[in-house]
């Protein structure tokens, strides 16, 4: 029984040390990415793209729209601003417009969770039909948040909000910068 012991041992040993070997050649991307494959661009045409969130098998993003980022000018359109489903091979439609949509995460009902910059609130959207649901945050003590941006839900299910106050009014409601 001790040289079957040994022999597996020996055999264990040797498969941990071309595993870590293996591991030890790889670049951090490479751990993650399969060596050899390169990104691929699906779709183009969108403006300032933020917020994806992988759902029931689609990509959800948001598409800024944004006066001219590149000079500066970050003055918001939240009727040109769109909400965007993606199919795996790249298809996209608008999902829903009206909205300076930021941030968004897949809700534990199944449901998108996304950020209204501009509409100063986080609401909750049918994936299937673009559809606000409910407000699921809009005031903090009574006063209207600024402008949530991103989001994240904890393993618990409570969801955690970032408001940089990146909205047009020059006074704000809330007493700096936060996280709700």
């Amino acid at each position: 029984m001790k040289p079957a012991r040994r022999a597996w041992s020996a055999g264990a040993l040797l498969l941990l040390s071309v595993v870590a070997a293996a591991s030890a050649a790889q670049t951090p991307l490479e751990r993650i990415i399969a060596p050899g494959e390169r990104p691929t661009k699906l779709a183009d045409g969108f403006t300032f793209t933020e917020g994806p969130t992988w759902l029931k098998g689609k990509l959800y993003f948001s598409d800024m729209w944004f006066k001219n980022p590149a000079a500066g000018d970050w003055a918001g359109s939240p009727a040109r601003s769109r909400l965007i489903v993606m199919e795996p091979d790249g298809r996209y439609r608008v999902l829903a417009g009206g909205m300076q949509s930021n941030g968004t995460i897949a809700g534990r009902t199944g449901n998108l969770i996304v950020c209204d910059m501009f509409g100063h609130r986080v609401v909750e959207v049918d994936p299937a039909s673009g559809r606000v649901l409910r407000v699921l945050l809009d005031t903090i003590n009574g006063r209207p948040i600024d402008g949530p941006n991103d989001l994240v839900m904890d393993a618990k299910g409570g969801i955690y909000v970032t408001d940089p106050q990146f909205t047009p009014e020059e006074k704000k409601s809330q007493p700096g910068k936060q996280v709700y």
